[in-house]
Parts: structure tokens; sequence; C-alpha cells
């Protein structure tokens, strides 16, 4: 009687495990590394600051001079220190490698306040519309402009 031959392949056999092992570890590391490539940020991706200063230069309601703080930039919802000394918490609804866009709304009034941040330009634009005043004064209803720098 012939018996017939097994064969078990490269599993069957120690030299057979240790390569497959060796082949496991090599396909761990080569996706571990690819995660960590992924994660990391590009040379493209600009890194967000956490805050600027924003100087005005131009307005048509404030002073030249007068200074806003923009804080914790890289949350969802930034705060601004007012030149008053008052502060808000803010809506970050846009942010790309040059603009970063952050809206303030007043709850009792639901005038609002719109800061365009140049990350690359250095400049900031505040669009400021009093819903409100508008409608019991019957002044126009016109938004309010300043213009500034960001350091």
């Amino acid at each position: 009687m012939t018996r017939p031959i097994i064969d078990n392949g490269p599993l069957g056999s120690k030299k057979g495990a240790a390569e497959m092992s060796r082949t496991h570890s090599v396909v761990v590391v080569l996706i571990v590394l690819g995660l960590t490539l992924l994660a990391a940020p590009t040379h493209s991706q600009t890194q967000t600051r956490e805050g600027y200063k924003g100087v005005v230069l131009k307005s048509d309601d404030r002073k030249a001079g007068e200074q806003f703080t923009f804080a914790n930039l890289s949350a969802p919802r930034p705060f601004v220190t007012y030149p008053s000394g008052n502060g808000a918490e803010t809506v970050k609804v846009f942010e790309d490698n040059e603009l970063i866009v952050l809206i303030f709304v007043a709850n009792l009034t639901g005038s609002t306040e719109t800061f365009y941040l140049g990350k690359n330009t250095g400049r900031f634009t505040l669009i400021e519309v009093g819903a409100l005043e508008a409608t019991v004064t019957g002044s126009d209803f016109r938004p309010k402009v300043t213009y500034g720098t960001l350091r």
C-alpha cells in the first residue's frame, strides 16, 4: 500500500513558520508606518495659530489703533476679546490654509459680527450687522465694516 505524500507547505516546518512570522511582522510595521504618515500634517497644511492680536486700521464705527484679541483658534469655538475688554465665544464656521471665519450672534438682539482672519495676509475684516438697531430706529440696514492687521 502506498501512502499519499502530504505537503504541509511552509507552515508545516519550523522554517516556514518563522518566515510567516517575519512576513506578518513586516506587514504590521508597514501598516503602522502608513497610518502614522497619514495622520501627520503635510507641508501643504498650515497649522492654525492659537491666537492673534488684531489692530484696527480703518473702520466705519471704531477708532484706529483699537485692539481685538482672537484666542483658542484651533478649537471650534474660539474666544474674541473686544477693545472694550468684554469678550465672547464665537463659532468657527470656516477654515482653510488661508482664512478663518468666526461668527458671533447676540442672543438678545440677533445682531451678528463676522470676523475674517487672513492667515497669510496678516489682515482681518469685521462685518457688524445690528438687526435690532435697524428695526427699532428705522435707520438704514447697512453693515459696519472694520479693517485691521493681525499680529
